[in-house]
């Protein structure tokens, strides 16, 4: 697993230039090895956790690369977070028939403190047209989405259901009309990440007649939407897979179809400073 860090603008093209700074992990099936890597989530002390699916546990990394712990979930990983502060770690087992749980990990001692069964979702959520159902934390709730519909809800980290960001009764998210007036439906969900201010960023796959693209939709702690970002800042052709939030409204989207690309993309400075 590889990690870049970026290093200056290229005047030319003004893209943003990244050096390779650090290889975490290493390929294997022993302590601390990687099989099948599916899943990663970093704290703020750059502490990496990494889910590997074929050895069904979590492994535990410091920001050099070296290993700290192993955390043996005896399920299928698909996807983790973590709470900045690195207290608690959380991790989407997949079961038989696509059934799913939550297990909450106490990331310092490697033990399970508590499971739950997440409301909205369904035997086709996890891995609806190859995506997993998705995780988000801060520090004192937890963020959970499946695949399919567009539907987010929050608990406490103890698995209690404490409101719904997305979504209605029914769990749909209802149409939105763009800048021009036309309609269109948000779907699914790609990713989720949450900035040090707390605001959710949800990278969200929409549809409209015979036309498919993403769009981000950034939401304040309190759950209110702060903007929804078009579509036209992504490549629409691509396959987005992740998007991570970083400082000063900085947002990172990456895609791996028809080639792998990083996009960088930033709030307006009006947006970056809500909270």
């Amino acid at each position: 697993m590889n990690v870049f860090t970026k290093t200056g603008a290229n005047a030319r093209s003004k893209n943003e230039v990244s050096i390779l700074c650090v290889e975490l992990g290493a390929i294997g099936m022993g302590p601390g090895e990687l099989s099948r890597p599916v899943s990663l989530a970093a704290d703020t002390c750059g502490t990496v956790f990494v889910a590997d699916a074929d050895r069904m546990c979590v492994v535990e990394l410091d920001d050099s690369g070296s290993f700290e712990r192993e955390i043996s979930v005896n399920v299928q990983p698909v996807r983790i977070a973590v709470s900045p502060n690195g207290a608690e770690l959380f991790v989407i087992g997949l079961f038989e028939y696509g059934r799913a749980r939550v297990f909450v990990y106490n990331a310092r001692t490697g033990k399970m403190t508590s499971r739950f069964a997440p409301e909205m979702r369904s035997a086709k959520s996890v891995h609806f047209a190859g995506y997993p159902d998705c995780l988000a934390a801060t520090d004192k709730y937890l963020f959970y989405a499946p695949a399919y519909p567009y539907v987010v809800t929050k608990y406490t980290h103890s698995g209690v259901l404490a409101g719904k960001i997305v979504g209605d009764d029914r769990g749909l998210p209802g149409p939105r009309r763009d800048k021009l007036g036309i309609m269109f439906c948000p779907f699914m969900v790609g990713d989720m990440a949450v900035d040090r201010s707390g605001r959710l960023v949800v990278l969200v796959r929409w549809a409209r007649q015979q036309q498919t693209g993403w769009c981000i939709d950034v939401f304040a702690p309190d759950g209110r939407l702060i903007c929804s970002l078009p579509s036209e800042l992504l490549d629409e052709e691509g396959l987005a897979t992740c998007v991570a939030a970083g400082d000063r409204g900085r947002l990172y989207v990456g895609l791996s179809s028809p080639y792998p690309k990083l996009y960088a993309v930033s709030l307006a400075p009006g947006i970056a400073d809500q909270e």
